[in-house]
């Protein structure tokens, strides 16, 4: 009996721990009140500023909190992720106790975190675990959550241009290559590009680019027209782009860019240098003709060709093909040549033209002339002489030899 009363007792008395337990947990009961800031970009570097308050009726000390525990959220602590609530007492509250927060107080954590550059857009919901005692110095864990967004800023910016042909003259179509970068860190959406010409431009002047994403790039092609009257040298357009961010926000940007209308100058050809080989001339011989050609002028040309017209003298190849020949270029005429054998000694004239075409297709001429001097027919003489003897030193070897077998069978 004794101890069926003993063992009721007992009953009675777990029973009442068990109900008193939670009951002094419910009494410290926190809640995030308060997150600064909400709205985050990948890459950001912040100060979060954390307010829990004790909607309890009792109070709690020794209070720690980790940030994100489980270290899955993309924003990362820059430094420890426990954080400790000041050692200041409360007035009028026990000194034996540290890190307190009373009932109705709040109390502010501040930690600051680096956002993931490679963090995707959304909403986050961050854990942060509360760690305390209660007035009865039991250790109690709560965790509590706060949420917050990430969403880039697009920035798009003109990342280069150029134009086809690459240097554009008065009264010419040309194309026009915009390329541009979002060098943010939120994806831009519905991206659309109007241009602004300056007077004298022409053509295509909007387009739709779709998305550009963080870090992407894209390029608009317009097709143009320059007037025949626009002003050569330096004009300002403008590129305006409409485009929506990842929260919602549309933005415009409106930037300026240049587009240069070249001079057309003259082309103009010199030679630069003329050299044969051999360096000496003789009636009767083959030599190669070099002519050096520079286009000094102020434009390239195309489809550029020499034409010689020597004296009968001299016969051979009269033409000689170059090709493209740019401002300040150099290319060598090259002629496989003949001296007539009865050319005479002294200068010989020989006109020249050069023929080319200009950027806008018209054809051009310049007349040159040149002169080569051959030398008397010494050289040639002297040849002779030398295949003479040399014909006549093999005969006398030979007969030697033949005399010298015929004695030698007589004997």
């Amino acid at each position: 009996m004794m101890k069926t009363i003993i063992m009721k007792k007992y009953f009675l008395f777990s029973l009442l721990l068990l109900i008193s337990i939670p009951a002094a947990q419910a009494a410290v009961n926190f809640y995030i009140v308060q997150v600064k800031p909400v709205n985050l970009e990948p890459g950001e570097t912040t100060l979060m500023n954390i307010t829990i308050k004790n909607f309890g009726s009792d109070y709690s000390t020794n209070f720690r909190a980790i940030f994100d525990p489980y270290a899955k959220s993309p924003l990362m602590p820059i430094g420890p992720q426990k954080i400790f609530v000041s050692n200041k007492v409360e007035k009028g509250f026990p000194t034996i106790y540290f890190g307190s927060i009373l009932q109705g107080r709040e109390v502010t954590l501040s930690l600051p975190v680096t956002v993931s550059k490679n963090a995707a857009f959304g909403n986050y919901l961050i854990p942060v675990e509360l760690l305390y005692r209660n007035p009865e110095q039991q250790s109690l864990k709560d965790i509590v959550y706060f949420g917050v967004k990430i969403a880039g800023t697009s920035e798009i910016n003109i990342g280069g241009l150029n134009t086809s042909p690459s240097r554009v003259y008065q009264d010419e179509d040309f194309t026009l290559y915009i390329n541009l970068e979002n060098s943010g860190t939120g994806n831009a959406k519905n991206v659309k590009l109007n241009l602004e010409f300056p007077q004298g431009i022409s053509g295509q002047n909007n387009v739709e680019l779709g998305t550009v994403d963080r870090n992407g790039k894209t390029q608009a092609i317009f097709n143009l027209k320059s007037s025949s009257n626009i002003s050569t040298g330096n004009h300002i357009a403008y590129a305006i782009l409409n485009y929506t961010e990842e929260n919602s926000v549309k933005r415009q940007v409106k930037l300026p860019f240049d587009i240069f209308i070249s001079q057309r100058g003259k082309i103009d050809m010199e030679i630069a240098g003329l050299d044969t080989s051999p360096k000496n001339l003789y009636p009767g011989e083959s030599f190669t003709l070099s002519i050096q050609i520079q286009n000094v002028g102020k434009q390239d040309a195309t489809a550029v060709k020499v034409d010689i017209s020597p004296e009968s003298s001299i016969r051979g190849e009269l033409t000689s093909y170059l090709g493209n020949l740019k401002q300040d270029d150099t290319s060598t005429a090259i002629f496989d040549l003949q001296v007539e054998p009865s050319a005479h000694e002294g200068n010989i004239n020989v006109p020249m033209k050069i023929i080319y075409k200009d950027e806008t297709g018209r054809i051009g001429e310049v007349t040159k002339e040149i002169y080569l001097n051959v030398s008397s027919g010494q050289r040639s003489t002297s040849k002779l002489y030398l295949i003479i003897i040399i014909v006549a030193v093999i005969g006398a070897i030979f007969l030697w030899r033949r005399r010298r077998k015929t004695t030698e069978e007589e004997i």
